[in-house]
């Protein structure tokens, strides 16, 4: 995904530590993250945003310190590649990220058509 790209970009060419490349990565793609969700993937109309944003602020930042503590523990503890690490991370917390966002950030129902 974009976010591995960010990351190993920013940890092997900027020369970074992966875990501050992970949290920079996040906060950078945070907001074109809550435009294209709730503007494209779950279709919300005009208006007001706020509660929207600081919902899906709360869901990335706890998807943030989940991520680090399980990054860290992948790559320290269990000697998986960061990389992998990242890969395999993303593969569980897509679809979570996905329905917390759905239901919470959003108000939609669980499972019907976004609007």
């Amino acid at each position: 995904t974009l976010n591995i790209v960010i990351v190993m970009l920013l940890t092997e060419y900027v020369g970074l530590h992966y875990l501050l490349s992970v949290g920079i990565c996040f906060f950078t793609v945070t907001s074109v993250g809550f435009w294209l969700n709730r503007n494209w993937t779950f279709r919300k109309k005009p208006g007001v945003w706020r509660g929207d944003l600081a919902r899906y602020a709360a869901v990335v930042i706890g998807n943030l310190l989940l991520s680090l503590v399980l990054c860290g523990f992948c790559v320290e503890v269990l000697g998986i590649a960061y990389p992998f690490a990242l890969m395999l991370l993303s593969i569980l917390f897509v679809p979570v990220t996905f329905l917390l966002h759905r239901r919470w950030s959003f108000g939609l129902p669980w499972l019907e058509r976004s609007p």
